[in-house]
């Protein structure tokens, strides 16, 4: 345990809020205490937390408008929810958690047990980069942005993809990050209204390709079986752009595979363009996934007329397996859903041993998340792949 943690607990209640308070001090956490979301926002005013524990159900302000406020105010801590509400109010609360990309370390019944929220707390994972103030609000504009791609602030980290049954490195998903010389290393959430805008077409997915496949080269040329999975959404599906990606997955294909990866949440009323583009890209022999498939408009519509290769379970179902019933059956039926559609399945999101047994056991092909590896700089993937292959060994 990092001795030098600083975690927020907010409950109402002033037996729990005590009782919870001495036990982290016993385990040499720095706690600072607030009954509710106003007191809250107080402290984080003043303070820098790297973790809160939330309760929901408070005076004032409640759980989840502090929720939102973190979200809009782009908190980069772990939270942990604790509550004695039913498990459908705890997942409705997860589902918000993770649509406003937040860092959810878990949720927890009271009363809280040190065995149980120790394992929470120990799992995260401090960034490098100094954690920014509460009140340090990310301001991106488009000279920014255009200053970022010229200067080339933008970089490429790399998950890797395994297979689950032998274990075997197959791929890298290429996941961009800013290094932003005001803000220090953003995460795609913080720019993500404009990777998902129009007068970015095939912007952000060109130079992800071509700074990905150029990294690899310089650092793992060895490798060349291992494939590089780019990320496109729906404004990239434009003749010119899937055009012009074409002509460089096929010039870089003598030396890496590339995948697209389709994901995208919004619902357009002409799904054409889109389904032309992915025929053309299927026609050249480029294999598609139907990323985080299971939200937003990636569903059934999707499988019955759009043309893919694999589906990538959303990581929330994953991560969900344990917790309730209802992601135990949509894991389970999305195995048979493309064992009978002949598409390979993939996973993202999985964190523990529990959750690879369990996509062992039903048949799902490869997978990725923190159990496997966090997403890395290129110069680190040797490294891990040495180790991942005595870890895996062992498993």
């Amino acid at each position: 345990m990092n001795k030098n943690l600083a975690v927020l607990l907010v409950e109402e209640h002033l037996f729990q809020r005590r009782s919870i308070e001495l036990l982290l001090r016993s385990i040499k956490i720095n706690i600072v205490v607030a009954s509710d979301g106003e007191e809250a926002l107080l402290e984080m005013k003043n303070k820098k937390f790297d973790a809160i524990i939330c309760d929901l159900a408070m005076p004032n302000m409640n759980g989840l408008s502090l929720i939102k406020n973190l979200a809009e105010n782009h908190y980069k801590g772990g939270i942990v929810i604790a509550s004695s509400h039913t498990q459908s109010i705890i997942k409705a609360v997860r589902i918000t958690i993770e649509k406003f990309n937040l860092n959810l370390l878990g949720t927890i019944e009271k009363p809280i047990r040190k065995e149980v929220i120790l394992p929470m707390l120990n799992s995260l994972r401090v960034s490098k980069v100094p954690p920014k103030s509460f009140i340090d609000i990310v301001k991106i504009t488009d000279e920014q942005v255009l200053a970022g791609i010229s200067k080339q602030e933008f970089i490429v980290y790399f998950q890797p993809i395994v297979g689950i049954e032998t274990g075997q490195w197959l791929g890298v998903e290429a996941l961009i990050r800013w290094e932003h010389p005001q803000y220090g290393l953003l995460s795609p959430s913080d720019f993500k209204s404009y990777l998902h805008a129009e007068a970015y077409s095939g912007v952000f997915c060109n130079y992800v390709l071509e700074y990905a496949v150029k990294e690899l080269q310089d650092h793992i040329p060895e490798h060349s079986e291992i494939y590089l999975s780019i990320n496109l959404s729906g404004i990239d599906f434009k003749e010119c752009v899937i055009t012009s990606l074409i002509k460089k997955i096929n010039q870089y294909s003598e030396y890496r595979k590339v995948v697209i990866e389709f994901s995208d949440t919004i619902n357009y009323e002409d799904q054409q363009p889109v389904l032309e583009s992915m025929s053309t890209l299927s026609l050249s022999n480029i294999e598609i996934t139907l990323d985080r498939f299971g939200t937003g408009c990636l569903s059934f519509h999707f499988l019955n007329s759009f043309p893919a290769t694999a589906l990538k379970l959303e990581g929330s179902f994953v991560r969900g397996l344990s917790e309730n019933s209802s992601c135990s059956t949509i894991v389970d039926i999305t195995a048979i859903l493309a064992k009978r559609l002949d598409l390979k399945l993939f996973a993202e999101g999985v964190e523990t041993l529990q959750q690879w047994n369990r996509l062992a056991v039903l048949g799902y092909v490869a997978c990725q998340g923190y159990f496997i590896s966090a997403p890395l700089h290129v110069s680190k993937l040797k490294t891990w792949a040495n180790k991942w292959k005595v870890r895996y060994a062992k498993l």
